[in-house]
């Protein structure tokens, strides 16, 4: 059938030769902190991180832990997202609702 037919991907090396670009410029301490005991408190993150402890970054996964231990995700074209945890987005979607400076309506 036609899927057959469709060309194989080729891997994306760079993600598991270097670490991607990060673009979070900066995160109060206080804060980060706050997504890592936060991370703890969520089933699914927690078993990321856990992962992500013994080998950083896991080859084949979109996943990877920066040196303050925030975690991200790779979208589709590779680039970084903050996994923010369950816990946590009520109140981050609220402060960037109520911030007209930091988001994009």
């Amino acid at each position: 059938d036609e899927l057959d037919r469709l060309p194989q991907r080729t891997p994306y090396k760079k993600a598991t030769e270097e670490p991607p670009r990060v673009i979070v410029h900066s995160m109060a301490k206080e804060t980060v902190n706050k997504f890592r005991k936060a991370y703890e408190e969520d089933a699914a993150l927690a078993s990321t991180l856990k992962e992500l402890t013994e080998q950083n970054p896991i080859p084949g996964t979109r996943f990877f832990k920066t040196d303050d231990g925030l975690l991200f995700f790779r979208d589709a074209d590779w680039n970084p997202k903050l996994c923010v945890p369950k816990g946590l987005r009520q109140e981050i979607l609220t402060e960037i609702h109520e911030n007209a400076l930091e988001s994009a309506h």
